[in-house]
């Protein structure tokens, strides 16, 4: 407000040009998974408009990654059957694209059209009463009563926004693709969506990254009782141990003799570097001699 107000000569200074923004905490968002997708697809009755009419509107957002406003707005002549696309006229910034959509989700959209709404020019996904949504609000009136019927938290038309951006990437597809797709004006907004399958990456490969897996321990629980293992170790890991199975005592066994093995190298190198001899110093000349040179 007070950048527009200098901008304009309408103020001489900007009072808050030295106060530092706020940062926002960035909160890593879930996707919905392939079951809860599955579920609200399956609690929505196809033989009824209202639940035909959901499935085709889940199934377009999910594989289209549309805003709720470019849903309402999209209309039955921006839908391209033969090559499977659809025009968003209205995108945000008054911008046009095109988007892509999958023969299940065309399929679906077509039975919706064919048995409930209809060839009639106009928007493409109507309310109850046959007439067009007037804004999101109404989309989003709609995703709760999906949510309600299938049992899932947090339907609402951005989150399939946002597991089409994971999901796409997931599967391979590069950031400048779903960041056309999504109608961004940079890769910033597709880096957070992108943030949530890094996450979800690193969380799959602690397997392999953790210490804890390589045998770098401090305490063993043998028998619900720790027994203490001399100090010196880089991690002060504990592994909850049983020592009933032949494979627990063959890891123990695995793990104590890696442990005194990195225990050893670092005696030795301890011991290395107090037997080296220090490098000898010489004297720095005085001034005088350096100015005489």
């Amino acid at each position: 407000c007070f950048s527009w107000l200098r901008r304009m000569d309408v103020i001489e200074q900007n009072v808050f040009a030295r106060v530092p923004l706020v940062k926002q905490p960035i909160v890593i968002k879930e996707p919905f998974s392939a079951k809860e997708i599955m579920t609200i697809l399956t609690k929505e009755d196809a033989a009824t408009y209202v639940g035909c009419r959901n499935r085709a509107i889940v199934l377009f957002l999910l594989d289209t990654g549309v805003r709720a406003s470019e849903c309402i707005g999209m209309e039955l002549a921006d839908l391209d059957w033969d090559r499977q696309r659809a025009l968003v006229r209205h995108g945000k910034g008054d911008k046009q694209r095109w988007v892509g959509f999958s023969q299940p989700t065309g399929d679906m959209v077509r039975e919706y059209i064919d048995r409930f709404r209809k060839e009639e020019p106009g928007a493409l996904f109507l309310t109850s009463k046959q007439k067009p949504m007037q804004s999101g609000t109404t989309l989003n009136w709609i995703m709760r009563r999906v949510a309600v019927r299938a049992g899932v938290a947090h339907v609402n038309p951005h989150r399939f926004r946002h597991t089409f951006a994971t999901w796409a990437i997931e599967s391979g597809a590069r950031e400048i693709d779903v960041q056309m797709l999504l109608g961004h004006a940079d890769l910033t907004m597709t880096h957070r969506y992108a943030r949530t399958y890094t996450s979800e990456q690193a969380v799959r490969a602690h397997a392999q990254l953790s210490p804890a897996n390589m045998g770098l321990t401090v305490g063993l629980l043998i028998h619900w009782s720790w027994v203490r293992i001399p100090p010196g170790l880089p991690n002060r890991t504990m592994f909850l141990f049983d020592n009933s199975s032949a494979s627990s005592r063959g890891e123990l066994v695995s793990g104590c003799h890696r442990a005194r093995q990195l225990l050893d190298r670092r005696r030795v190198s301890s011991t290395q570097c107090r037997t080296q001899p220090k490098p000898q110093r010489f004297p720095r000349p005085p001034a005088s001699s350096i100015g005489a040179r």
